[in-house]
C-alpha cells in the first residue's frame, strides 16, 4: 500500500469495509482534516463525522473496538463502506459535517428528541407587505426566523401578542389580493388592513422595523422611539393615534417587566448546560437509560434580560463523553441561528477553537465560547444547568413509567417482548366514498408526528374494511424495505376478530414481516365493554376501564382515528368542489379555463360537438371523445 501522509491530492475517496473480524489498511487514510461517512451496503450513510486528522479519528474506531459505545460498535455492524472527504481546514470539515448532517439525516448521528416539534417564528421582510406566522422548518429564503421555542401554545399567545402590538396582516398573500374589504382581525384593532389601503407602505414597514427591534431584545429602543411618536401625535392633535401608541408602549412594558434583568442592557449571550448520566454528576434518581441520555438547556439572554430558556432532549449517545456530545448540539442548535456574541459552557467541548471560528463566521464578528467560573455568569450558567437537570429528571421519570407500562403490554397482551414501537391502523369512509387508511406510529409510548401516514385505498370499491386493510398493510411493509420507516414491534387494528385475521393473512404473504405481532380492539357493543383480539389466543381479553393496558391502547386507537376523519373529510369536500374535467388526463387548470370560457359552462361543454372541442387550442380529438363520455357520465 502507498501512504498518502504527504503526496495526498484527492479531495474524495472510497474505502471499503472488510468483514467482521477484519480491519481496513489505516495507511490508506490521509492524515489531513475531513469528514468521513460509514455506509450501508445500498450506499444509506448511517453515520457522519468530521476530523482533524482523518488517519487518526476514522483509525480509532478499529484500533480500539472494544472500548466503543454499544450504539457506535451497532453502527459499524452495518457499514460496509467509508467514504472520506478532504478539507483545507477544520472549519470547513465542521461546516461540511453540519450540512451533510442536515441533508442526508444519518440515523445514527445526534438527534434532538421532537426537534421537529419546535416552532419558529418566520418574518416574511422579502415580501411587500411582510407578514408574521408560525411555521415548524425554516427555509434558506430572505425571511428573518425567530425561535425555537418549545411550546406551541406558548408561541401562539406570542402571536396574539404580536398582532394587538404591531397590528401586522396574518393573512397569506393569496387571501390578500382576494380581499375588497377589512376583515375582522381590523374591526378589533388586531391589523392595519394594508389589503385595503389603510396604512401606507412606508407607515407598514415601520411597524416591521418596530416588531424586528423586539424581537431581537431591544425594547428600551423601541420605547423609546415610540414615546417620541406619541408626543408628535399629541402636538399634531392626533389624539386617536397617540392612544394606539400608548396603548402600544404600556403592553411592551408589561412584557419586558416580566422578564428577569440579570445585567446591563448591552447584555447578549446564551448560557448553553449539558446534563446527563455519565457526566459524573452525583444524582441518586438518574439511572442509564437507551431513550434519553442527555438533556441541554440554552437559556438566552437579551439586551439584559432573560429572554426563555429551551430544553432539548438528546437521544442515541449513552457512553460517550460530554464534550463530543456538547459538540454536536452546538453544531446543530446553531445551524440555522445566527449565535450572540457569548456563548456560556459548562465544560468544554472538543474543538471549541474550530466551533468558535465557525460560529464567528456565521455571525460576520467574533463569537466567544466562555466557562465561566465565578460572578454573575456563573450564575446563569448554573441556572441553564438547574433547568438541564430538572428537564433530565423529568423526561427519565417518563421513561421509567412507560417501561413499566411495556411490561404491562407483553404480560396482558401475551407479546414476545416489550413492545417500544407501536403502530395502530384504522379505516375511515363515508359509505365507501373517499376512503382512506390512517397509520399513526408511538415510539416509548409518544406519538411521532414524521411516523404518521395516510394511505388512499385505491383497489377497494364500497364499504370492505378487510380488503382496505390488507391493501394498507401491503403498501406499508414493502415501504419499509425501500425507503420507509422500520416496521414496529407491534401493530393495534381498529376492529375484531376478522380484521386481524386479514391482517395476519396480508402480513404471512409478505417475507420477512413475520416478526411483527398483532392484536385488534373492538369498539365497545352493547355495555359489554372492549374487546382485545391476540392472534394467539380463542377468546378476547376484556381489561378493567380503567387498566392503563386499556386506555393506553384506546388513545392510540382515538389518535388513529381523528387522523383518519380529518383526511377523509378532507377528500370529501375536495372531490364534491372539483370539476369533472379535473379527472381527464391533459386537462389542466389552464385548458379547463378556457374551455369554460369558450363554452360558457359545463352544460354548454356537454352539448358541444367532439369537433368543436377539439378544435381548441391544445385539445386532441381523443380528448375532446373523453370531455364528452366525462360528462356524460357525471
Amino acid at each position: 500500500m502507498v501512504d498518502t501522509r504527504d503526496s495526498l491530492e484527492i479531495h474524495e475517496c472510497l474505502i471499503e469495509i472488510p468483514a467482521e473480524g477484519e480491519r481496513p489498511d489505516i495507511r490508506l487514510f490521509p492524515c489531513r482534516p475531513g469528514v468521513y461517512h460509514f455506509m450501508e451496503p445500498d450506499g444509506t450513510v448511517l453515520y457522519v463525522g468530521k476530523a482533524r486528522n482523518l488517519r487518526d479519528r476514522v483509525g480509532s474506531y478499529f484500533r480500539s473496538a472494544a472500548s466503543l459505545p454499544a450504539r457506535t460498535k451497532l453502527m459499524l455492524s452495518r457499514a460496509r463502506a467509508m467514504k472520506l472527504v478532504v478539507t483545507d481546514s477544520e472549519k470547513e470539515a465542521l461546516i461540511l459535517e453540519a450540512e451533510l448532517i442536515s441533508q442526508l439525516k444519518p440515523r445514527y448521528n445526534i438527534r434532538l428528541r421532537d426537534d421537529k416539534a419546535y416552532p419558529f417564528l418566520r418574518l416574511s421582510i422579502g415580501s411587500k407587505w411582510p407578514r408574521l406566522s408560525m411555521v415548524r422548518k425554516r427555509r434558506n429564503d430572505s425571511s428573518l426566523y425567530f425561535g425555537p421555542y418549545t411550546s406551541s401554545s406558548v408561541l401562539r399567545n406570542s402571536l396574539q401578542f404580536l398582532g394587538a402590538t404591531f397590528r401586522l396582516r396574518r393573512c397569506s398573500d393569496h387571501v390578500m389580493k382576494a380581499r375588497s374589504r377589512p376583515c375582522l382581525l381590523y374591526q378589533i384593532n388586531r391589523c392595519s388592513a394594508p389589503c385595503c389601503g389603510l396604512i401606507s407602505h412606508e407607515e407598514y414597514l415601520q411597524l416591521v422595523k418596530d416588531l424586528q427591534l423586539f424581537l431581537q431584545g431591544r425594547t428600551n429602543d423601541l420605547v423609546v422611539r415610540l414615546k417620541k411618536d406619541m408626543a408628535r401625535a399629541a402636538e399634531a392633535l392626533e389624539f386617536e393615534k397617540a392612544a394606539v401608541i400608548r396603548d402600544q408602549i404600556k403592553a411592551l412594558r408589561r412584557t419586558v417587566e416580566a422578564q428577569a434583568v440579570v445585567g446591563p442592557s448591552r447584555l447578549n449571550l446564551d448560557a448553553v448546560a449539558l446534563y446527563g448520566s455519565n457526566l459524573g454528576q452525583e444524582d441518586s434518581q438518574i439511572q442509564a437509560s437507551s431513550q434519553h441520555d442527555f438533556t441541554a438547556a440554552v437559556l438566552s439572554v437579551r439586551q439584559g434580560r432573560v429572554t426563555g430558556c429551551s430544553l432539548f432532549g438528546i437521544v442515541g449517545r449513552m457512553g460517550e463523553p460530554g464534550s463530543q456530545v456538547l459538540s454536536l448540539f452546538l453544531r446543530q442548535y446553531y445551524q440555522d441561528l445566527i449565535p450572540p456574541g457569548e456563548i456560556l459552557l459548562n465544560l468544554e467541548p472538543e474543538d471549541i477553537q474550530s466551533l468558535s471560528e465557525m460560529f464567528a463566521q456565521r455571525r460576520g464578528a467574533r463569537v466567544h465560547l466562555l466557562l465561566p467560573k465565578r460572578g454573575k455568569k456563573k450564575v446563569l450558567l448554573e441556572r441553564a444547568k438547574d433547568n438541564a437537570r430538572q428537564g433530565f429528571l423529568r423526561q427519565r421519570r417518563k421513561d421509567e413509567g412507560w417501561r413499566e407500562l411495556a411490561a404491562l403490554l407483553a404480560v396482558r397482551l401475551n407479546l414476545q417482548k416489550e413492545p417500544n414501537i407501536i403502530e395502530t391502523i384504522d379505516i375511515s369512509t363515508f359509505g365507501g366514498e373517499a376512503t382512506v387508511g390512517s397509520l399513526v406510529r408511538f415510539e416509548y409510548g409518544q406519538g411521532l408526528k414524521e411516523g404518521y401516514r395516510i394511505f388512499r385505498i385505491r383497489n377497494v370499491q364500497g364499504v370492505d374494511d378487510y380488503g382496505s386493510i390488507q391493501e394498507l398493510l401491503i403498501r406499508r411493509i414493502r415501504n419499509s424495505s425501500k425507503k420507509g420507516l422500520p416496521l414496529p414491534d407491534l401493530f393495534v387494528i381498529d376492529g375484531g376478530r376478522g380484521q386481524l385475521s386479514v391482517a395476519i393473512q396480508a402480513v404471512n404473504r409478505i417475507v420477512g414481516a413475520k416478526r411483527c405481532e398483532f392484536i385488534a380492539l373492538a369498539k365497545d357493543r352493547h355495555g359489554t365493554g372492549e374487546k382485545i383480539f391476540l392472534s394467539n389466543e380463542p377468546e378476547p381479553v376484556m381489561l378493567p376501564v380503567h387498566d392503563p393496558v386499556l386506555r393506553f391502547l384506546q388513545t392510540m386507537r382515538d389518535e388513529a382515528h381523528r387522523f383518519g376523519i380529518r383526511r377523509n373529510r378532507k377528500n370529501r369536500i375536495k372531490a364534491r368542489l372539483s370539476s369533472p374535467l379535473s379527472h381527464i388526463p391533459g386537462i389542466g387548470p389552464v385548458r379547463q379555463r378556457a374551455l369554460l370560457a369558450r363554452f360558457g359552462s359545463l352544460e354548454g361543454l356537454k352539448q358541444a360537438d367532439p369537433e368543436e372541442i377539439a378544435s381548441e387550442k391544445g385539445i386532441t380529438m381523443e380528448m375532446a371523445l373523453r370531455i364528452k363520455a366525462e360528462l356524460h357520465n357525471s
